[in-house]
């Protein structure tokens, strides 16, 4: 497995909030980078969408701790096996922090070709989160 690491980004809004928005695949249409993300498709429970760069990606909801994290796994036709965990943290009332984390089972070859894309989207796509007027 191979790690990709967002940096942990300040989120104005309680981490309760924040985690009942991100338990909803139906949300995420409006956080989504739309330069880097096509053909968006999602329900509660999963969603499926193209990564320029990287083909198309399948997500589900494997796990939830409330208010601490939340873990999705590659879901449908994937170009390979990943986790996305989006880790929550509470700063005050009203203050949270998010870091997300790919695992992914990539060869030395997916390695190469689709680490540069994973690194920027994770880091897209924590920004998107943090910054999302919850």
């Amino acid at each position: 497995m191979v790690k990709f690491e967002s940096g942990i980004k300040p989120v104005n809004a309680s981490v309760e909030r924040v985690h009942l928005f991100l338990t909803d695949f139906a949300n995420y249409e409006a956080l989504i980078p739309k330069e880097k993300i096509t053909n968006w498709k999602c329900d509660v429970q999963t969603c499926s969408f193209t990564i320029s760069g990287i083909g198309e990606v399948g997500l589900k909801i494997a796990e939830t701790s409330p208010n601490s994290f939340i873990k999705y796994i590659s879901n449908g036709r994937v170009p390979f096996n990943f986790y996305l965990t989006a880790f929550q943290e509470p700063v005050s009332e009203s203050n949270s922090t998010l870091k997300l984390v790919v695992d992914a089972d990539l060869n030395p070859m997916m390695k190469m070709i689709a680490s540069p894309h994973l690194e920027k989207f994770i880091d897209i796509l924590a920004e998107s989160f943090a910054n999302y007027p919850y």
